[in-house]
């Protein structure tokens, strides 16, 4: 039982957290500000997150040539 109230409990807090998540998201896109936070992200990220993800691709050759 002890096993059904934690994940309850969990569960309600989760759902909260959703909720506070997509009001200020909402909000963000109302007010016009998550077009600077995008740009704040992409910036902030697009260097690191390239260079995590480059050697991950797969290394595929020329194309071969049609006849």
């Amino acid at each position: 039982m002890r096993w059904r109230d934690w994940m309850m409990g969990l569960g309600k807090g989760l759902k909260a957290a959703l909720g506070l998540v997509l009001v200020a998201t909402g909000l963000m896109i109302t007010s016009g500000y998550d077009k600077a936070t995008e740009t704040a992200l992409v910036n902030a990220f697009l260097a690191w997150l390239t260079n995590l993800t480059t050697p991950l691709t797969p290394r595929i050759g020329p194309y071969p040539q049609s006849r």
